[in-house]
């Protein structure tokens, strides 16, 4: 048998459990749904180099994984992958304990917090994690070397449970054992490197209709002079949502985030649904704030009045946010945080998106397409704010 063996640290609170929300260990199809999800990312781009167009290139990833990950049963297919996983979380001996900041609050959103109720679902603040995979003797050397790249990169861009995108569940790769050519990361330079490594690996091809690398992907490394990976998620939160939020309003009419002065970056945004809202228009293009993901909520409180913005498919519920960040440690107890801007068709051609201010009372945006420069201009912003480290 050949194996693999990842190791990472959790180095951001994980929301990560069964379905009553009991956060109780490390869940195998969790570990290998991420495995799943950046193995498609990084080879998406290899993939449609060779193929006519992106229907057949889809079809040849979807081969692909299922014969190194499995395949359910049905429509006479169905077969096991290339390898075994086992996952184990390793405690450390420290509490769990851990108030949160407004910047952390905001990334958590009302699924997991709630302002007067507190969490909502229990969570994992420290610890480690260990994979085992175990390959058949007579696997593909190169499978091997393609699921390593997903553990990898896993450990450098990702993490586990709920709003891993946001930097919760933050997974820092620590070793990677049984396969040559892979350096983890020491030193925020020798994280650069690695990260650097991999998009140079993966940028061959124009905007994906997925989520998956391509020469559209961005990335940047910030940090905040402090070694303290929850301060910097906190940081990072806050001032993304100085940057989006409209404020809300005090009996003078100055609005506030907290305690800090609303910017209203997208004092348009609030207009125009007000506007949808009192059925003064329709909606002509989506709000520039949705292209950070949809469902996309606004509550006018001067008016009790709200509306959601949601996909029109009823397959689909959900667009995630392209924007992925993630809070990586180091041996000397430094942190940074990784952000890949990963874009990919916002969502299929012509799906509806849907403008509902009541159970029956919606209008509908065929062909909506975000503004992209919305998500750039928070990163350019955070690298003038925060300290962007550099290979």
């Amino acid at each position: 048998m050949h194996e693999l063996v990842a190791n990472y640290q959790i180095t951001t609170p994980m929301f990560l459990g069964n379905v009553e929300a009991h956060a109780n260990g490390i869940r195998v199809p969790s570990l290998k749904g991420a495995l799943r999800f950046w193995w498609r990312a990084l080879n998406w781009s290899s993939i449609r180099a060779t193929a006519r167009d992106d229907g057949e290139a889809l079809s040849q990833l979807h081969r692909r994984e299922a014969d190194l990950f499995g395949i359910a049963a049905g429509d006479n297919e169905g077969g096991q992958g290339a390898f075994l996983i086992r996952a184990k979380r390793i405690a450390q001996n420290h509490p769990e304990k851990w108030r949160p900041k407004p910047g952390h609050t905001y990334l958590l959103g009302q699924g997991l917090y709630h302002f007067r109720d507190g969490f909502l679902r229990t969570f994992q603040t420290n610890g480690r994690i260990e994979a085992r995979l175990l390959f058949r003797p007579d696997s593909d050397p190169e499978k091997r070397r393609e699921v390593a790249r997903a553990l990898f990169a896993l450990g450098i861009f990702g993490g586990l449970g709920s709003r891993a995108r946001k930097g919760f569940g933050s997974l820092a790769i620590t070793g990677l054992d049984g396969i040559d050519g892979f350096t983890i990361p020491q030193d925020r330079t020798s994280y650069v490197s690695a990260a650097r490594e991999i998009l140079a690996e993966t940028g061959g091809c124009s905007e994906p209709p997925f989520t998956a690398f391509s020469s559209k992907t961005s990335f940047q490394v910030l940090e905040n002079g402090r070694n303290d990976a929850l301060q910097l998620l906190h940081e990072i939160g806050f001032d993304q949502q100085l940057y989006r939020s409209y404020g809300r309003a005090d009996r003078n009419g100055k609005h506030w985030v907290h305690n800090t002065e609303a910017e209203q970056n997208f004092e348009e945004d609030h207009d125009q649904i007000l506007a949808v809202i009192k059925r003064e228009k329709r909606p002509e293009a989506l709000p520039n704030r949705a292209v950070f993901g949809l469902p996309h909520n606004y509550f006018y409180g001067g008016i009790n009045r709200k509306l959601d913005i949601n996909p029109g498919n009823k397959d689909r519920t959900r667009r995630a946010s392209p924007l992925f960040q993630h809070i990586h440690t180091f041996p000397d107890g430094t942190a940074v945080c990784g952000q890949a801007l990963i874009r990919a068709h916002f969502l299929p051609l012509n799906e509806p998106i849907v403008f509902k201010r009541g159970r029956e009372d919606e209008d509908r945006l065929i062909g909506g397409e975000p503004d992209w420069a919305t998500l750039s201009g928070l990163l350019d912003r955070q690298a003038r704010k925060f300290t962007e480290v550099r290979p």
